[in-house]
């Protein structure tokens, strides 16, 4: 019985210890605890863009911009999901319209502008929705879309500016562990 849950405990200790190392590999043990810091940083601002399909090049340019981990500026992608973007956008759109200098649009009539938006949305012609979209941002007008830019400013920046201290402290245990 005790040679079975000590050949267990050695099992459990090799996986994990396997798993660390390929996850060290794949972060890139010899990039600083900054830099990947930045990089989950970066994966946060991207995150805060409402538009499927960008988020992840968005990631890697604002990445590359910052000087971050680029696999790591991935990671935050996989919270945003085409279940979560309207909710987003319209919270979004409320922090922008709080804050936006001019006449905002009523939240309903950018409710619906923005639920006509995902409606036209089709995950099976990923590359003609992506395209659609500027253009159906262009024709949301300045009531709604100056608002919501702003929110997608500021939310993102707040992602960006919170998940930095948290992602620096954890590579820093994560190294010292």
């Amino acid at each position: 019985m005790t040679s079975r849950l000590g050949r267990n405990i050695a099992s459990r200790r090799r996986f994990w210890g396997q798993a660390r190392r390929y996850a060290r590999r794949l972060v890139g043990e010899r990039d600083s605890a900054a830099r990947i810091a930045r990089g989950v940083s970066a994966g946060f601002l991207a995150t805060a863009f409402p538009i499927p399909g960008m988020q992840i090049p968005l990631s890697l340019f604002f990445a590359w911009i910052g000087r971050g981990n680029k696999a790591v500026s991935i990671i935050p992608q996989f919270l945003s999901n085409a279940v979560t973007m309207l909710p987003q956008a319209m919270m979004q759109f409320k922090i922008g319209a709080w804050l936006w200098p001019g006449p905002a649009a009523h939240h309903e009539s950018a409710a619906k502008a923005l639920r006509g938006m995902a409606a036209d949305w089709d995950w099976r012609a990923l590359a003609d929705s992506i395209i659609s979209v500027f253009p159906a941002l262009g024709k949301l007008g300045l009531d709604i879309l100056g608002p919501l830019a702003l929110g997608v400013v500021v939310t993102g920046l707040a992602a960006a500016l919170a998940s930095y201290p948290p992602a620096l402290i954890g590579v820093w245990t994560w190294r010292a562990w």
